[in-house]
Parts: structure tokens; C-alpha cells; sequence
């Protein structure tokens, strides 16, 4: 889908949607996949007057190797990807805020995490989506982690997947 259809049809069914009670309305529109700033430019331009109040962005650091044999070289590769998901969280959190209002969207970093190359049996057993857990793994956890500390003050929000 083109950014700027989407984001007309995001516009569409938001008409329909209201505050329920004390409960208040939190639009978030569906962001880039890692990085891509020609997708949020295109969104956000397809707004016009109706900004969200929050933006959702993807970002994976995926691996090569399986979550249990791999190389030193390919888990450097996977830890450093995290300096990559600093500098999109930097440069998205400066494209929403030069936009008339864009100070209020909040950047949400909706699904994040190390995203191994899942072995066929362990695809058939548990499924498309499972993922082993490592010791590997709570380190990329905790750049990402530390990440969020850091840059606190430009996220709304993070999910770790």
C-alpha cells in the first residue's frame, strides 16, 4: 500500500471512531518498517489537518544464524543494529516534530527485537512465529533497553516482540 493511500483509508474509519466515557481516543497510524522516512513523510503528508496521536514504527535486528549456532562476526552484526534503531529513532522523532503539531504525535517503537533465523523442525514444532530465547538474545535486549533510556524523551512507548 502507497503511504498516501493508506493514509486516506486510516482517515475513513478514524471519522467513525469516538471517545467512549472518560475513556479518550489514542490514534496511531501504522509507521515505517525500521527506518524508512519516505513512508512517514508520505503518511503524515496524506493527514493534512487530522494528525494521529501516535505514530508506530517496526524495527527487527535479525539474524543470519539460527538462535543457537552462530558467529561471532554474525552476532557483532546483530548487536551493532542497534546503533541503526538509535539513528531511526532520532531521525523519525525529528521528521514527526517538523510538522505543524508534530510535537504532540508520540512515536511508538510497537514491535522491536533480536529476530533469529528459525530452524524448519523448530518451525513445524512451535510454529512460524516462535522464537528461542538466549542469553544472546537478553543482550540484544538490554542495548535495546539501554537504547530506550537514552532516547526517552523522543519515545512514547516500545513493545518488545
Amino acid at each position: 500500500m502507497r503511504p498516501e493511500h493508506y493514509s486516506d483509508v486510516y482517515r475513513n474509519f478514524a471519522t467513525y471512531l469516538r471517545d467512549f466515557g472518560d475513556s479518550k481516543l489514542f490514534l496511531i497510524a501504522c509507521g515505517p518498517n525500521s527506518n524508512d522516512v519516505q513512508w512517514t513523510r508520505g503518511v503524515l503528508d496524506g493527514f493534512r489537518r487530522q494528525m494521529p496521536n501516535g505514530v508506530a514504527m517496526h524495527y527487527y535486528s535479525s539474524g543470519s544464524d539460527a538462535p543457537t549456532n552462530f558467529t561471532p562476526q554474525h552476532m557483532n552484526d546483530q548487536f551493532s543494529s542497534f546503533a541503526k534503531i538509535e539513528q531511526a529513532v532520532i531521525q523519525q522523532r525529528a521528521l514527526l516534530d517538523s510538522y505543524p503539531g508534530g510535537q504532540k504525535i508520540g512515536l511508538l517503537l510497537d514491535e522491536w527485537g533480536v529476530w533469529d533465523r528459525n530452524p524448519k523442525e523448530d518451525e513445524q514444532h512451535y510454529g512460524r512465529l516462535w522464537q528461542q530465547r538466549t542469553m544472546r538474545s537478553a543482550v540484544a535486549a538490554a542495548l535495546g533497553l539501554n537504547l530506550f533510556n537514552r532516547q526517552a524523551d523522543k519515545l512514547f512507548m516500545c513493545n518488545i516482540a
